[in-house]
């Protein structure tokens, strides 16, 4: 079994615990502001989702509204 690697996936909240602080590029189910994919420093995790830093601004996503997440390149 090979490993994940750079690009791992993220999919429980442990997860997103763990890599807290690092580069995530995560996809939503329905467009907000005509965005679908956010890539950022993921912040926070909170009980209902995760808060990433995009551009310099907070932008709070619940998980029920997260598609696919991962691990980005930095």
């Amino acid at each position: 079994m090979s490993s994940p690697g750079l690009e791992r996936p993220l999919r429980k909240p442990a997860d997103f615990e763990r890599f807290a602080g690092r580069l995530v590029r995560i996809k939503i189910r329905e467009p907000r502001d005509g965005r679908r994919v956010y890539v950022g420093i993921l912040e926070s995790v909170q009980g209902d989702g995760v808060t990433i830093i995009v551009d310099g601004r907070p932008v709070s996503l619940p998980y029920d509204e997260i598609s696919r997440a991962r691990l980005a390149l930095e």
